[in-house]
């Protein structure tokens, strides 16, 4: 049961490839079933894409440049650990919004990465 649905799968990957790629049925099978890496020019070159666009600063790099800059700019200690302290209330305030402009930063440049 389990190798009649990969071969259901297989063959739905097939037929939702075969309409842009440009080579022979037995090419692609291939790269299917090679699971290909493949460069975005090459990507292109078969027909996978229909642009290759200007690099994307990596999103990991743009996350470790701005955490820096974010660390620099809130690198001020608070006294006391009492749960009820304001200032730790608005420190740990600060870090779930940094941690959300985080994400949104990382979301944004992988989004940007994956156009077609």
């Amino acid at each position: 049961k389990r190798a009649d649905m990969l071969k259901d799968v297989d063959e739905s990957l097939i037929e939702s490839y075969t309409s842009r790629f440009k080579g022979e049925h037995f090419e692609l099978e291939s790269l299917l079933d090679n699971e290909t890496y493949m460069s975005a020019s090459k990507a292109k070159s078969y027909g996978f894409c229909d642009e290759v666009t200007a690099p994307v600063k990596n999103a990991s790099e743009e996350i470790e440049e701005s955490d820096e800059k974010e660390n620099k700019d809130s690198n001020s200690t608070t006294e006391g650990s009492d749960d009820d302290n304001p200032e730790e209330i608005t420190k740990d305030d600060k870090k779930q919004v940094q941690n959300a402009e985080r994400a949104m930063r990382f979301i944004n440049a992988l989004m940007e990465s994956t156009k077609l």
